[in-house]
C-alpha cells in the first residue's frame, strides 16, 4: 500500500492506494490556518487514526503533496558523453543524480523536493525523450529542474509527522504533479503552459 498526504491550503486530504493504484480509502478535513503547525498535527493525528481504523492496517511512513510560497527552482544542466550504450532511463537516473549531488554539495540549506527533466538534447538536436537507437559517441545534454525550500521550513514539516510517528518517503510539488497529470490529455501539443494560481502563491510550468 502507498499513502499519499496532499496538504492544500484549505485542506489535508489522505489517500491510500492498493498495489495496482486502486484507492482504498480517501479522507479530508478543513485547515483554519495553514501556517499554524499545531493544528495541522492535530489534523493529520486525526485523519491518520480514522485511515488506520478505515483499512485496519498500520500507517509508517507517507508521500507528501505540498505546495509553498518560498518554492525556488535550480536549473542545472549537464552533458554526457556516450562511451557505451547505455538504458535510457539509467542514463538519465544517472545524470540527475550528479546533479543532486551538486546542489547538495553547493547548497547545504537547501531540501530538494521534487526534480525533473525540462530538456534532452542528443548531438544538439532537442528531444521529448532519449531514443532506444541511441548510437555509440553522442552527445547528450540533460537540463533538470529542482524545487527546493529551506532545510529550516522543511524541518518544520517533517517534524509535523515525526509527532505523528510518521516518515517522509517522497515528497512532492503539488502544482508540478496536477501539471504533468494534466499534460497527459494534451500529448499532441507542441508546446503547453499551466497556470495555477494559489492564494499565496501562483506557478506556472
Amino acid at each position: 500500500m502507498d499513502t499519499v498526504i496532499d496538504l492544500g491550503s484549505s485542506k489535508v486530504k489522505i489517500t491510500t492506494f492498493d498495489q495496482k493504484k486502486k484507492i482504498i480509502s480517501h479522507l479530508s478535513e478543513k485547515i483554519d490556518d495553514k501556517e499554524n503547525f499545531e493544528e495541522i498535527s492535530i489534523i493529520i493525528k486525526k485523519l491518520i487514526k480514522n485511515l488506520e481504523k478505515e483499512i485496519s492496517n498500520h500507517i509508517e511512513d507517507i508521500n507528501l503533496l505540498f505546495d509553498d510560497n518560498n518554492f525556488f527552482t535550480i536549473d542545472i544542466s549537464i552533458k554526457k558523453r556516450i562511451d557505451h550504450i547505455k538504458l535510457p532511463n539509467d542514463l538519465k537516473n544517472e545524470a540527475c543524480r550528479e546533479c543532486t549531488q551538486i546542489i547538495n554539495s553547493y547548497y547545504k540549506d537547501l531540501k530538494i523536493i521534487q526534480s525533473f527533466t525540462s530538456c534532452i538534447k542528443v548531438d544538439k538536436i532537442e528531444l521529448k525523450k532519449i531514443p532506444n537507437d541511441l548510437k555509440d559517441h553522442s552527445d547528450i545534454i540533460f537540463e533538470f529542474k529542482f524545487l527546493c525550500i529551506s532545510i529550516e521550513n522543511y524541518s518544520h514539516l517533517k517534524n509535523i509527522f515525526s509527532k505523528n510517528n510518521l516518515g517522509i518517503k517522497n515528497t512532492y510539488c503539488s502544482s508540478v504533479v496536477r501539471s504533468f497529470n494534466y499534460m497527459n490529455n494534451f500529448k499532441n501539443e507542441k508546446c503547453i503552459a499551466f497556470l495555477d494560481i494559489g492564494f499565496l502563491r501562483s506557478s506556472l510550468v
